[in-house]
C-alpha cells in the first residue's frame, strides 16, 4: 500500500484523516480500489471512507484496522469533501472460530455468506446512517448496499440494537437463522449489489432474492468499472495491466478502452472484457456499454474513446 497520500487532514488531538490521491469517476470505482488495496490482508477488517470532492469525483480514504470514530466523521472530512459512503473488508474464513461455527451449526457455506455479507453490526450503522456501504468480504468479493424503500424500516426493526436486539439479529446470533436469510432481506430493504463476484456465491450485478447455483454467463454489466482518471493514455493502460495481472495467466483474449475526457487531458481505462461469443467480439463497445433510444452509445460524463486495450495470455512452455 504504498501510493502517495494527501496531506493528512486534521481537526483536532488525534484526529486526521488520510486520503489517497487517486480520484474516480464513481464511488463504486473508488470501492474497488479500496479493496484492491486490501487485498489478502485478511488477517482482520479493515474500513475506510467514500468521499465525493466538490468537483464530483470520488476519493477514499486509506482502509484502516480501527474504524474512526462514525460520530465524530464530520469533523474529520477535507474541505470540499462530503461523505459518501463507507467501506469496509472482513478477515479471512480461517479466522473464525471452529467453536462458534460449531455451536451455531454452520456449513462452510454458511460461514462463508457470513463474511461475504454485512454483519448485523454494519447493517444497522448503514441503515441508521442512510449512506451507501460498500465490503470487502474476500480477496475475490466486493457487494455494495444502499439502504432505501419500504421495508428499511421493517429490516431495522428485525435488527434491534446492540442493547435490544430484533427477532432477525437474535436468530444469527444463536443459530436459528442462517446469514443467507440476511442477504435475502437486504436485498428487499434497499439495492444490494455484487460488483466483483468470485463466481460462486451470486453473479455480477444486482441481489433479487434467494441464491441461485453458477455457473452463470456474462452480461452486459449496468454499472461499468473503471480505473482512476490519469493525465494521459499511458499512465491509464499502465495502470489497468497491473490491476488484472491475474489475467495474464489464463488461456482468453481479453480487451477494454481508454477513454478520454473531451476538452481535457483525462483518460480512464474500462474493465477487461473476455472476447467470446457475438456480442462479445474483439473491441466491440456493446460489451460494455448500453446504447440511448437514438442508438448513440453512452459513456460517462463526456468521455470517448480515445484508444483500445488488448490482453492475452504469456506463450507457456
Amino acid at each position: 500500500m504504498d501510493e502517495q497520500s494527501q496531506q493528512p487532514y486534521t481537526a483536532g488531538a488525534g484526529s486526521a484523516l488520510h486520503v489517497l490521491a487517486r480520484e474516480f469517476l464513481s464511488a463504486d470505482d473508488a470501492a474497488r480500489y479500496a479493496h484492491e488495496r486490501v487485498g489478502r490482508r485478511r488477517d482482520s477488517g479493515y474500513f475506510g471512507y467514500i468521499l465525493q470532492r466538490s468537483d464530483r469525483r470520488f476519493v477514499i480514504t486509506e482502509p484502516a484496522e480501527q474504524p474512526v470514530s462514525v460520530v465524530s466523521h464530520h469533523q474529520v472530512i477535507p474541505d470540499d469533501h462530503v461523505l459518501h459512503g463507507r467501506f469496509y473488508s472482513h478477515p479471512a474464513l480461517s479466522t473464525l472460530d471452529a467453536g462458534k461455527v460449531a455451536q451455531l451449526k454452520w456449513s462452510v457455506e454458511d460461514a462463508t455468506t457470513s463474511l461475504l455479507m454485512f454483519s448485523v453490526t454494519q447493517l444497522r450503522n448503514i441503515l441508521a446512517s442512510d449512506y451507501p456501504a460498500y465490503l470487502s468480504g474476500a480477496e475475490d468479493s466486493l457487494i455494495a448496499f444502499t439502504p432505501g424503500g419500504p421495508r428499511t424500516l421493517s429490516l431495522l426493526g428485525q435488527l434491534g440494537t446492540a442493547l435490544a436486539p430484533g427477532e432477525l439479529a437474535r436468530g444469527i446470533e444463536t443459530g436459528a437463522v442462517k446469514p443467507e436469510q440476511l442477504v435475502v432481506e437486504a436485498a428487499a430493504a434497499g439495492d444490494l449489489q455484487v460488483l466483483i463476484s468470485n463466481g460462486r456465491w451470486r453473479p455480477r450485478g444486482k441481489v433479487t432474492g434467494e441464491r441461485v447455483p453458477g455457473p452463470w454467463e456474462r452480461t452486459v454489466p449496468e454499472r461499468v468499472s473503471f480505473g482512476a482518471v490519469f493525465p494521459s493514455a499511458d499512465e491509464a493502460a499502465l495502470d489497468r495491466y497491473s490491476r488484472d495481472a491475474g489475467h495474464h495467466d489464463e488461456e482468453q483474449t481479453w480487451f477494454g478502452f481508454i477513454l478520454k475526457q473531451q476538452g481535457k487531458e483525462e483518460y480512464v481505462a474500462t474493465e477487461l472484457v473476455p472476447v467470446g461469443g457475438v456480442r462479445d467480439k474483439l473491441y466491440s463497445l456493446r460489451s460494455l456499454f448500453s446504447e440511448s433510444r437514438t442508438l448513440e452509445t453512452i459513456y460517462p460524463e463526456s468521455f470517448i474513446p480515445h484508444s483500445y486495450f488488448y490482453s492475452r495470455q504469456l506463450v507457456k512452455d
